[in-house]
């Protein structure tokens, strides 16, 4: 009887203590957090009013205590707080609590949430770059304009959530996941774009090339994410690039380009084939003529210059000069010139091959006709009569043996090579050559 007395008598207390605190007649500060009674009248209190919170000071004796164990009750109880108030621990619970309530508002790509080992919230995000997100830049291997696509996991760790309610730049309670999400992920695709093109550029490499890059590259965005980031207490954790890929629009023009290079290169192996065809014929005909230089040589110099011009054009080791002549120059050379009957050149032999007429050759086959006719009727003569046979037989083979020596004489002419002694005048030679034919032709007249 006197253990339930003493028990009536501790709850009438813990209920005039929460009265009190309640109606403001005592003070927040004034509790013995070590109490027991007292600790349940002020837990009491805090449930009815949770505006007393905002009494309570972190730097008080029972202070953090107080606020610590009203937020891991009740989350929501951080909104009372104000700022000076706030601290990591409380932070922490409240952003945890805040986050997985308003997850199912989030329609986008996946994400994880989870504490570290020392307590810190961590987010893992899923980036996957959209239409109008694409980085564009000119690929150097394809040498094409290129869009690539990213598919990558970051994850950003909360050091100092308090901070982080900076980066949100709204009301604590206001803070909700779906923001939290569209704002880090626009301050991912803002400086991975400007990192990817960036990195692109100072390595000069393209997409093949790439992906070998990966481990360099998920460094620069964590450096470049941390430097925005280390302001507002949170950093990147871990930076996981899944794919990169070429945009759905760009796969046409890849094969396009590819057929076209393709093209170019066989056209480029084709032409430098036959400049080098070229070459080794004038070296071979140049060694003929240099060991006979009688012999008949029927490649001409344009022939040779055009040869070697585009064999050293294809090697690039041509390139067009131009003649400078000055007025001094030309004059000089006029005055100097010497007469153009010592400009006459030297006839150089020409070869025109001869060949046999049209009309000859069907003479030829007309008179070997007649023969093989005159032949079969002296084998018919010979069947009635051997002696007519023999007689027409005799006639035929002296007209047959006369016609072969005329043909002979008819075909050494027509295979032979005749040459012609062109000659190369000036203009000056040319006009006075002109003359004295016009005079010997009149006295001939």
């Amino acid at each position: 009887m006197d253990i339930q007395s003493k028990n009536d008598k501790k709850a009438e207390n813990v209920k005039q203590i929460t009265l009190a605190l309640i109606a403001g007649k005592k003070a927040v500060g004034e509790i013995n957090y070590d109490d027991i009674y007292e600790k349940q009248a002020l837990e009491a209190a805090i449930a009815e009013k949770p505006s007393l919170l905002a009494g309570v000071g972190k730097l008080d004796k029972f202070g953090k205590k107080i606020l610590l164990d009203a937020v891991s009750k009740k989350y929501s109880n951080f909104i009372y707080l104000s700022e000076p108030q706030y601290f990591d621990e409380i932070a922490q619970i409240y952003l945890l609590k805040r986050f997985e309530d308003t997850s199912e508002k989030w329609k986008g790509d996946k994400f994880r949430l989870k504490q570290s080992m020392d307590n810190k919230l961590v987010l893992t995000l899923n980036y996957v770059s959209h239409k109008g997100e694409e980085v564009y830049y000119f690929d150097r291997d394809l040498r094409i304009p290129a869009s690539l696509l990213t598919n990558m996991r970051v994850s950003v760790k909360f050091n100092d959530a308090c901070k982080f309610f900076g980066f949100l730049d709204v009301k604590v309670a206001s803070v909700n996941l779906p923001d939290a999400l569209e704002a880090l992920l626009d301050l991912i695709n803002t400086e991975y774009r400007r990192v990817l093109q960036d990195f692109i550029d100072s390595k000069q490499i393209g997409f093949y090339k790439l992906s070998a890059e990966y481990g360099e590259l998920k460094e620069a965005l964590a450096d470049a994410l941390n430097l925005k980031l280390s302001k507002y207490g949170a950093e990147i954790s871990d930076v996981n690039i899944q794919s990169i890929s070429f945009a759905d629009n760009m796969y046409e023009s890849i094969t396009e380009q590819f057929y076209a290079l393709q093209i170019e290169r066989m056209k480029k192996e084709m032409e430098n084939d036959i400049a080098g065809l070229s070459l080794e014929n004038y070296k071979k005909k140049a060694e003929i003529h240099e060991k006979y230089p009688n012999f008949p040589v029927t490649l001409t110099e344009a022939e040779k210059d055009l040869a070697l011009k585009r064999y050293l054009v294809r090697m690039e080791k041509y390139s067009e000069e131009r003649l400078q002549l000055d007025k001094e120059s030309v004059s000089e050379r006029t005055e100097n010139a010497a007469p153009a009957e010592e400009l006459v050149k030297t006839a150089e032999p020409v070869v025109i091959e001869t060949l046999p007429e049209p009309g000859k050759n069907k003479r030829l086959i007309a008179l070997c006709a007649i023969t093989g006719v005159l032949v079969f009727i002296s084998l018919l003569v010979m069947i009635a009569s051997v002696p007519a046979g023999l007689v027409l037989a005799i006639i035929f083979a002296a007209a047959g043996i006369a016609t072969f020596f005329i043909k002979k004489n008819y075909f050494t002419r027509s295979g032979k090579l005749t040459e012609i002694s062109v000659s190369k005048p000036d203009s000056a030679a040319d006009s006075a050559a002109d003359s004295a034919g016009d005079g010997k032709t009149n006295e001939n007249k």
